[in-house]
Parts: C-alpha cells; structure tokens; sequence
C-alpha cells in the first residue's frame, strides 16, 4: 500500500518582502498549497537585522540588543506573526530567507553615482567626482556580497534546505521623476549612455550565486523573470500594484521595492517545484 506523501515543512523567514509570498501563496490552486506546509515569520528590514540562529537552531532577538529597541522587535513580532516573538527552526525541512539581503540593489545604486575606468568615458567620470578601477569595483562588490549574507550558526542549520529568494528589483517607476528622483535620473542615464551597465550588474548577481552556493549549501532564487521590465534589470509595474506593508495597509505609490500578491504567486509557482524535489 502506497504511503500518502507528506509535504515538506517550509519556513519562510524575511523582512517586508514576506508579504508578497503569504498574499501569493493564498492565492494558489488548492492543489498546490495542500502540497507546501508553509510557515511565515517575519519582522521589518530594519529590525529583523536585530536577529541571529542561536547554537539551539532557533530564530531569535540578539542577547546584545537595548532594552528599548528589543521591546520594539518584540511588539512587532507579536503584532505580525500570531503573537510570536521567535521560531524555532527545528521542525522545518525548508528554510526560504525572503528579502532579508539586497540582491542586486547595491550595485544598482553604486554603479550611476561613480566611475569606473573603462566603464565609463573620462568626461562621466570626472564629473561624478569618484573614479574606480576594475578591481576596486570588484573588492567593493565583494564586500557588499559577503554583508548580503546572514552571518548566523549555520551548523545548527545543518541537513535543511536553504534557500534564499531575490527581492524583486527596482520596478520601472523608480524612474518617474516624482518617485526615484536623483536615483531615477541617474538610472536611467545609466541604461541608456553605458552599455556595460547591465552586464556588470548580471556578473555581480553570478558572484552572489556562488558565494550563497559556498555559504551553507544556500540556492539563490531568482526573480520570475517574466516580472522584469524590458530594461532587464527592472521590474515591471504591473507587479507593483497594490503591494501591501507589513503592517497593513498598502505601500505608498512611492515605493518602488515591494512587489505584490501576483509578483508572489508568480514566485511560488516556480519555488514550489524546488521545495517538493
């Protein structure tokens, strides 16, 4: 007699991106959310910093947090995640990390605010005041990577599977004036005027693979690339619409981070074939 399948237990573990996942994984066929036991935790970015894996594998507050702000971390906890304040990483057998690092966001920003030599004509770099060389651009975007990474207990993580799932980039309204400002202008004039824009960025995003590969045995998950703009580096904003914050209520039309619940079910339907395997 064959034995029913038991679906693997999955934690999702993340910041305000987390959202998008839980609003997308409710909006899957039943079918496939009966074969995914999902768990969500999650806390701010700017808090969620605040946490480490103990020796004991569980998802807790840092001991050398101040009382004030430990007691915000907890509040939020709570509020967020059915009264809360930690999770014990035992009983998972999957473990996706949702926009707890910046994927691609740094080099994104870094790259329009410098110039590298042979990236960038004399004249745009002179006049942004900073020339890099190739190998500075490198040792910078090694340490982005290595701050990208959790620095927890992996061994207490041992025999999971870990995955780590990029945030969705920039979406294309970070270009409107009125929204990305200076950062918007100063993309789009990367796109247009520096043809080893993207490229660098694409290799940028292949030394973060290996490095998450190396770390732990993490898989990177990339963004669905059907959500991506035809700038190849942005998204689409259809996928923007009506995201929500993690405290309720929708992301202001400002904000050109979040993506929402179709960018989420999009996701699942690609990660859920990996958390079956």
């Amino acid at each position: 007699m064959t034995q029913p399948t038991v679906p693997p237990r999955i934690l999702v573990l993340g910041s305000s991106h987390t959202v998008a996942l839980k609003e997308g994984h409710a909006r899957l066929p039943a079918d496939l959310r009966a074969a995914l036991d999902v768990t969500f935790f999650a806390l701010g970015g700017s808090l969620i910093s605040h946490y480490t894996v103990d020796a004991t594998g569980r998802f807790r507050l840092r001991d050398d947090v101040a009382p004030a702000l430990a007691s915000q971390c907890r509040e939020q906890a709570r509020a967020i995640n059915d009264g809360a304040e930690e999770v014990d990483l035992a009983p998972f057998d999957v473990i996706c990390l949702a926009g707890t690092f910046n994927g691609l966001d740094p080099m994104i920003r870094l790259l329009p605010q410098v110039g590298v030599d042979g990236m960038h004509d004399p004249d745009t770099a002179a006049a942004r005041g900073t020339l890099l060389s190739p190998e500075a651009l490198e040792g910078i975007a090694a340490r982005m990577i290595d701050r990208a990474i959790p620095a927890w207990d992996f061994t207490a993580l041992a025999g999971k599977r870990l995955f780590v799932m990029s945030p969705p980039q920039p979406f294309e309204k970070v270009l409107r004036p009125e929204v990305g400002g200076r950062l918007g202008a100063q993309i789009a004039e990367e796109i247009q005027s520096n043809p080893a824009y993207v490229p660098c960025i694409q290799a940028y995003l292949a030394d973060l693979t290996e490095a998450l590969q190396a770390r732990a045995g993490m898989t990177l998950l990339p963004q669905p690339p059907e959500t991506l703009s035809p700038h190849g580096i942005l998204s689409a904003d259809s996928y923007a619409d009506g995201a929500k914050r993690i405290g309720g209520g929708d992301q202001p039309d400002r904000d050109f981070l979040h993506g929402n619940a179709r960018w989420g079910e999009l996701f699942w339907t690609r990660f859920a074939p990996l958390c079956a395997a």
